[in-house]
Parts: structure tokens; C-alpha cells; sequence
């Protein structure tokens, strides 16, 4: 009589009434709102996308991007971020089959994620225990290595404003043939390279006259080949030697270990030029404007 009763009672529900049912939150909400959550299922997968390509642009190109009256800032990580977990929350509570394929790729993320949160809660009533039984000085240590953890966070999250702040420096900077440094007129090596490049084919053999910043020039100018004169790549080798800050240091007994290496003879620039084949030659000056040049060899 009362499987009779059951059946009966389970026949008399109107077909389709998904609300009359017992199922998760999701299957409950989808079932009482079914085209409203299937809009909003398709609208949080296509913002997954929009943020995670927020994310990756915050990154590699964070800066101030406008789309016709709209300014967008790519100069943060943490508030994409977000955004597309929010995303990921509303897409999964209203999922409804659609992106089974993105399901089935988070799938071995998300029973990590599970497996990780289960660990945290079982360790959360071990580490209070734990904390009672510390002195002092093991929580102070707890509590620096928390503070290390958010300073980490926070230097991650201001990475990507300082990293458009140097790219936008290092733009502003190659507008100019010349910078103030100490109250006077000094040329701007990055303007210098640019001049180079603008003067030279890309297949050039330049010989540079400039010791220390033959490095950076070399990098600048890439694929153009930047060579020095023996006694000019000597010279620059050991310039640290000479630096203000070394003086005050007590001679170094293996120095000329560590100089046994150097070329030491002194060759003839003419010479240097037919046998490498040098197509142009730069000087620069990191204090005279008028000794920094570019011209091909005669």
C-alpha cells in the first residue's frame, strides 16, 4: 500500500517541474530560472576568456589601452584575477552541459584545488593548537614569514605599473639627444643607439670607440656586429679597477690572474678595419656631445 501511495504521489508531479525535485543549488537554479541561467552561463564563459586575457595583458603589456572613449588599465594582476574567478563561479553554478570541453580540462585543477582546501581546513585547528603551545619567539617568526608572504603578493601586484612605468621612461628618454645629469648637457646613450640604427643597414660591421657602453650599444643595435680595438676591449675589461669606489680598497694580489686573459698588444686601427671588415665606425662620449659620431669608413 505504500509503494502504491509513492508511485502515485511521484505520477501526480507535472512533468518538467524541476523546482518539485531535490538537487544541488545549481540544478535547482537552473531548473526555476532555465533561460535566464542559460544567458548568463554563456555571458560568464565568454568573460572567463575576456578576463584571463586580461590577465595575461597585465603581464607581458600593462599599460593605459583606449578603445574609442573607453581607457581600459592593464596595470594590475590581482583585480583580473578576480574577476575571472567570479566568472568561473557564476559559469559553474549555472552550468548547464555548455563547455563541457573547458569542464573537462579544469576538471584535475579543481580536485586539486579540492584536495588543497581540504588540507587547509584539517590544519587550521593544528595550527591554532600549535600556536598556544609556541613561546614568543616562534610566533614572531610565523608572523615574519606571513609578512614575507604578502610583501611577495603585493611587489607581484605593483609589477606590472612598474614595469610600464620603465618602458614609458625608457621611450620618453630615446626622444632626446641629451640629458642634465650634475648641470650639464651630456649625451643620451639610448638616442646615441637610435642614431646608429637609423644610419646603418642591418648587416653593418661597426667599430665602436667607447669602452663601457660598447655592452649596451652592441644590445641596441642587434643584428649589426659591434667590434672594439684590442686595447680598447683591455681597457674596458679592467676599467672597474679605476672606478672612485675600488680606491679605497686594498690591492688585489691576483690580479693579474684574473687579467692573464686580456689581449695586451695594441693594433693599428687601419689594420683592425680590412681584416674585420668594418663598414662603419661610432665614437661616443659620455660627456661630449661633439665627440659622439656615426660615419661610414672611407
Amino acid at each position: 500500500m505504500l509503494n502504491n501511495r509513492t508511485q502515485t504521489a511521484t505520477d501526480s508531479v507535472p512533468a518538467g517541474d524541476d523546482t518539485a525535485t531535490a538537487g544541488s543549488f545549481s540544478d535547482r537554479l537552473t531548473g526555476r530560472f532555465r533561460r535566464t541561467s542559460r544567458v548568463v552561463n554563456r555571458l560568464a564563459l565568454l568573460l572567463m576568456f575576456v578576463f584571463f586575457a586580461s590577465v595575461l595583458i597585465s603581464i607581458a603589456a600593462p599599460q593605459r589601452y583606449r578603445f574609442g572613449p573607453f581607457t581600459a588599465s592593464f596595470e594590475g594582476v590581482v583585480k583580473p584575477l578576480l574577476e575571472w574567478f567570479a566568472a568561473y563561479v557564476v559559469w559553474r553554478i549555472t552550468y548547464d552541459g555548455f563547455g563541457a570541453w573547458l569542464k573537462r580540462w579544469l576538471a584535475p585543477l579543481e580536485r586539486q584545488a579540492d584536495e588543497v582546501g581540504a588540507q587547509l581546513r584539517r590544519a587550521a585547528p593544528r595550527l591554532r593548537d600549535q600556536w598556544q603551545c609556541w613561546s614568543w619567539r616562534e610566533r614572531l617568526v610565523l608572523i615574519a614569514v606571513g609578512c614575507q608572504v604578502l610583501l611577495v603578493l603585493r611587489s607581484w601586484e605593483i609589477y606590472p605599473r612598474q614595469l610600464a612605468f620603465e618602458r614609458g621612461a625608457a621611450e620618453f628618454i630615446r626622444q632626446f639627444p641629451f640629458h642634465h645629469p650634475h648641470g650639464h648637457a651630456a649625451p643620451t646613450l639610448e638616442y646615441f643607439c637610435q642614431t646608429i640604427c637609423a644610419a646603418t643597414p642591418p648587416d653593418a660591421r661597426i667599430l665602436f670607440y667607447g669602452r663601457t657602453p660598447a655592452v649596451r650599444v652592441a644590445y641596441e643595435v642587434y643584428p649589426r656586429r659591434v667590434f672594439m680595438l684590442p686595447q680598447d676591449y683591455t681597457a674596458l675589461a679592467s676599467a672597474w679597477h679605476v672606478q672612485p669606489w675600488c680606491q679605497q680598497l686594498s690591492p688585489d694580489p691576483h690580479e693579474t690572474y684574473w687579467q692573464r686573459s686580456l689581449p695586451r698588444e695594441t693594433v693599428p686601427a687601419a689594420s683592425f678595419i680590412r681584416e674585420h671588415g668594418i663598414t662603419h665606425v661610432a665614437s661616443f662620449d659620455e660627456y661630449d656631445m661633439n665627440l659622439c659620431r656615426v660615419e661610414p669608413v672611407k
